[in-house]
């Protein structure tokens, strides 16, 4: 509906709306002045009326009085013009005739500005609270405008029922065509009436009326694949965005508080006789990508020819564990009443012929069996059980396990027999996802006892809204509490997230459970996160992942 006057939205346009905004609250201002000036006439009338048939006489010494009395309460007094002063402009008295039943009396009473001073105050609020209503609808408008703009250019469809020149055919033949494959995750549960597939399949066919193919379905994980089998590559980022916005649109009719956030798109664009798993495995990259950013909520990535390869070499990323071609980096825990350096978090880095180091987020999203997770968790473990023996260290070594190796019985009956040959087992700290400790905490509850009898320990991670308490008493083992990158990202100027660390602080104090930071990247965020209680941190503003074991010589010299 707003793209419909969008056209007239010009600067001149909008300074003519504030003139008339101005002008009616001067007009509003006017018309409450005259009213009230009126009523306090009036009330100056009955006064003298009332004054008469009292029969007290103005020009009677011994009825002037009886008269102010009577005028007192209403707030008038007896006056005269002669009183005025000629700085009238500054007076907080104003001096009117009034006129009754042949009476006529000069009274005092004050300004209408003073008298009424908490009516102009009540109205002008009244105009500031609609001007500041006005101002936000005006910057959500134009957000909406953008992004309808470009919604709009995808529904540039030719109306009139004649077939193209052939011009414009041999144009689209010569446009390079490419398939469009989109995995859409959103946090919003549809009613039982409402066919997912369906519903999404009719938003889209009425958003993307020049594509006549668009098939959609809903998979059995919860998420909503759109391939679109030809698409011209001019229109693909717009159409990410396109199809985000359209699914996000047709979300807030079940919900209306949902946030643009809560709806992530990840795509693929493709050549034609590509093969489908490397595209869904892109689009899941793709995917993995958009939410793990806040303030992107859609990624688009192209499978090319350099691509196609590089997925040949990612798939043989177990084998360069197996041969050894990896090396463990690792980021040192800061502990502020410490002041120093109270473990180390291990971190894994692969060394790719042509890429070079490669982060873990970067091959991750493409290892699907739940036995690459077990193997890779299996060789990170041994490598720092090598490390520990070979350098004896008095930190503590924390290591993120994935949670298919936590559910794994043969990984777990693995791990308890290394521990228990491991004589530096009390310097492990085994870092789960907060996600997974509650959803498997009571399959988990006899690991993490055996763990605490081995004098290993295990610490929730990615913590991200208040703690499930009862969790965590039944289980000793966990010795701490780490809060999720997105929740300490700019926490310094969100109030809303200040609130929410808070509130997990004052439940860990209960458990008497220490709280850590990660991803501190500025002073600001670090001395916001002390006020909170926050008890260490760890991130590039302390320090990079280090090549050994973390020294207190090898920090860059923050002070906490």
């Amino acid at each position: 509906m707003a793209s419909d006057f969008s056209h007239i939205r010009t600067p001149v346009f909008t300074s003519l709306i504030w003139v008339a905004f101005l002008c009616a609250w001067v007009a509003s201002s006017a018309f409450l002045y005259h009213s009230l000036h009126a009523k306090l006439h009036q009330q100056g009338i009955s006064l003298v009326k009332e004054i008469e048939e009292a029969s007290l006489d103005p020009n009677n010494p011994s009825d002037v009085d009886g008269i102010q009395t009577i005028l007192e309460r209403r707030g008038f007094s007896l006056g005269s013009i002669d009183e005025q002063s000629q700085d009238w402009f500054y007076n907080n008295v104003e001096h009117e005739v009034f006129t009754a039943k042949g009476i006529t009396l000069t009274l005092k009473h004050p300004t209408i500005g003073i008298y009424y001073a908490h009516w102009f105050v009540v109205l002008t609020g009244l105009f500031i609270g609609v001007g500041f209503g006005l101002c936000r609808w005006n910057l959500r408008l134009n957000k909406k405008l953008a992004i309808e703009s470009k919604v709009n250019a995808s529904h540039l469809v030719n109306q009139s029922p004649q077939k193209p020149d052939s011009a414009e055919t041999v144009n689209m033949l010569l446009v390079e065509q490419y398939g469009l494959f989109s995995l859409v995750n959103f946090d919003v549960k549809l009613p039982e009436e409402c066919d997912a597939e369906t519903y999404f399949k009719v938003v889209l066919a009425k958003a993307f009326t020049k594509y006549q193919k668009c098939r959609v379905r809903y998979l059995n994980d919860g998420l909503l694949a759109i391939t679109f089998p030809v698409v011209p590559k001019p229109e693909i980022q717009d159409m990410t965005a396109v199809i985000h916005e359209q699914i996000f649109k047709s979300l807030r009719k079940f919900r209306h508080d949902l946030s643009r956030k809560a709806v992530k798109v990840g795509t693929c664009y493709y050549p034609h006789k590509a093969e489908q798993a490397k595209v869904y495995q892109l689009a899941r990259s793709a995917l993995a990508i958009a939410t793990n950013n806040l303030w992107h909520h859609y990624h688009c990535q192209p499978l090319n020819h350099t691509q196609s390869e590089l997925f040949e070499e990612q798939q043989e990323v177990l084998n360069y564990i197996t041969r050894g071609r990896f090396l463990l980096l690792f980021q040192p825990l800061i502990g502020f009443d410490q002041q120093d350096i109270v473990a180390s978090e291990a971190l894994l880095r692969v060394r790719h012929s042509k890429i070079g180091l490669m982060s873990a987020k970067q091959f991750i999203v493409h290892v699907q069996e739940p036995t690459h997770f077990i193997e890779l968790d299996k060789h990170v473990i041994g490598q720092v059980f090598n490390l520990l023996n070979k350098e004896p260290s008095n930190l503590d070594v924390h290591i993120n396990i994935h949670c298919m190796s936590w559910c794994s019985s043969d990984f777990r009956s693995w791990l308890l027999a290394q521990l228990a040959d491991f004589k530096y087992a009390y310097r492990l700290v085994f870092e789960i996802a907060a996600f997974d400790f509650y959803q498997y905490s009571i399959q988990l509850h006899d690991i993490f006892c055996a763990l605490q009898k081995s004098g290993a320990r295990v610490m929730v991670d990615h913590i991200e809204k208040p703690l499930e308490v009862s969790r965590f008493r039944a289980l000793p083992a966990v010795v701490g509490l780490k809060l999720s990158v997105e929740l300490v990202h700019n926490i310094e100027v969100d109030l809303q997230r200040q609130r929410l660390v808070r509130e997990i602080v004052t439940q860990a104090k209960l458990l008497k459970l220490p709280v850590f930071a990660i991803g501190v990247e500025t002073h600001q965020t670090l001395l916001c996160l002390q006020k909170l209680g926050i008890k260490g941190a760890q991130g590039h503003y302390f320090s990079e992942p280090l090549q050994q074991f973390s020294d207190s010589d090898l920090i860059s010299g923050h002070d906490t």
